[in-house]
Order: C-alpha cells, then structure tokens, then sequence
C-alpha cells in the first residue's frame, strides 16, 4: 500500500482554529499538547507559549483518499500519530524532529513501519 501525507490545514494559530476542529480532533491535539509541554495545557497556555500547530492526514494514494492516520505536529519538533477520526494511539510519536515508537508499541510491525515511512528523508521533507 502506497501512502501520502497531506497537510490538512496550513497553521492552527488561534482559539478558533481549534473550535473549528471537531471532538475527536480537540481531543487528540490536547493529548499532544499535553506530551509537549509535559502536563496537562489549555489551549489558551498553549497559544501564549507561541505554539505553531500543523494538521496532517496520512492516507492511501488512492482517488477518494482512504485516511488512515492523523498527524498533529507541534512547533515543528514534536507530535502524534492516531488512526484516523479516532484517539486511539499509533505509537507514533515526533521528537525533537525525528518520529520513533513507543515501548509499549515496539513489538507491533505496523507501528514500526509507519515510524520508518514518516522517518524517511522524502516525507519529513515534504512537511517543511
């Protein structure tokens, strides 16, 4: 299966770029948010700490796309991977710019594939 990353929505900078966003979405950026930052943060904290966040689909490179992933990048160095429209974790995460698995997810084929396609020097390229 052939993948594709695209970015969903340019920059979330402000309060209401995150109440466009629906529940699932909310959910999962705060999750992320709270990974950056180490605890718990409003988006409000989040906004006055200069947070850049960017929104990314990962799908087949199909006609309709077929979602699989979703991708929320936080300054440019950190973030989450979800299945897609859902919370559930991927064991994907960024940091400090590069994507690795987490312990709990190390033994699963999936996981360790998609850290690896996201890892490569053409993808992570194509999100600058």
């Amino acid at each position: 299966m052939e993948l594709i990353l695209r970015l969903l929505q340019q920059k979330i900078t402000t309060l209401h770029d995150v109440e466009n966003l629906n529940e699932v979405q909310q959910k999962q950026l705060a999750h992320c948010l709270k990974m950056y930052f180490g605890k718990k943060t409003s988006f409000k904290t989040a906004f006055k700490e200069t947070c850049s966040i960017d929104f990314w689909e990962i799908s087949e490179k199909t006609k309709p796309f077929n979602i699989l992933y979703d991708f929320w990048r936080i300054n440019g160095n950190s973030g989450g991977v979800f299945f897609a429209n859902t919370l559930n974790e991927t064991g994907v995460e960024m940091i400090q710019g590069e994507f690795d698995v987490q312990a709990a997810f190390i033994g699963k084929p999936e996981s360790i594939a998609l850290a690896e396609w996201l890892e490569s020097a053409e993808k992570v390229s194509e999100m600058k």
